[in-house]
């Protein structure tokens, strides 16, 4: 298929980032309607311990070697950004007299900005061949309508409403932050819109605290953070894999 007049390079945005150099390039292309594809489906839930969990019985997550690597990066950040905090801003000449001197906090900032790069390269670069993957071998796909932003708000409120368990509410936030929910979702998104495949999106109210065998809902059916048992019927199972199979009988029947 010929292009019509028009299509092709229209731009380029060339940037840095940290020590990496960058290039933006827009292309026009025909639109093509993909076809819609047939085949298998799965409910995915997204979690904390599990990164990913298939009603399949699959469970994705990134290796124990790039887990290593993003620790230490992780680790690195932080004693960076305590680094910083003892490096005021230099203000005038008496400043550059202190040990810690405005130069030494420039070094510093770029120290970090470099861990924060290498960081976000990592997950970007896991969220791709996840999302590549599962737009492969599957049709069509029922996820979690989660809204990120509301679930990272802050966990210290405003002074008229303010938080409570403020700890581990931080700890929560901080986790789904590095888990890349929604970075994830926008790519799984379009990769299956371009292989003609369907993103499905769930309400996730209850799909955790009902079972997934007679349907009973309870919150008293979550044990745990990983384990779920059914008081009406009696049906064990992982907390997240119930979740998943739930999900998909919500969008697909079953």
């Amino acid at each position: 298929m010929k292009p019509k007049p028009g299509f092709g390079l229209s731009g380029y945005i060339i940037s840095r980032k940290a020590n990496h150099w960058w290039i933006s390039i827009r292309y026009q292309v025909p639109h093509i309607e993909p076809q819609k594809r047939e085949g298998d489906h799965v409910g995915i839930d997204m979690g904390i311990a599990k990164w990913a969990t298939l009603s399949d019985g699959k469970y994705i997550g990134r290796d124990s070697r790039i887990e290593t690597k993003l620790k230490r990066l992780l680790e690195r950040k932080d004693f960076y950004y305590r680094q910083l905090a003892r490096r005021p801003k230099q203000k005038d000449k008496e400043d550059e007299r202190k040990t810690y001197s405005g130069s030494n906090r420039e070094k510093t900032k770029k120290k970090l900005a470099k861990v924060w790069s290498r960081i976000a390269e990592i997950r970007r670069n896991y969220s791709h061949h996840a999302s590549k993957e599962l737009s492969q071998e599957f049709a069509r796909i029922a996820i979690e309508d989660l809204k990120i932003k509301n679930m990272v708000r802050s966990a210290k409120g405003t002074k008229e409403n303010p938080g409570k368990n403020v700890k581990q509410k931080t700890g929560l936030n901080r986790s789904i932050n590095q888990q890349n929910w929604y970075q994830f979702r926008s790519m799984l998104e379009y990769k299956m819109a371009r292989t003609g495949g369907e993103l499905v999106p769930v309400d996730p109210k209850n799909t955790s605290l009902t079972c997934s065998k007679c349907g009973h809902l309870a919150k008293e059916n979550r044990i745990d953070q990983a384990k779920f048992r059914c008081q009406k019927c009696g049906f064990e199972e992982n907390a997240d894999l119930n979740a998943a199979i739930n999900i998909c009988k919500v969008a697909f029947g079953g």
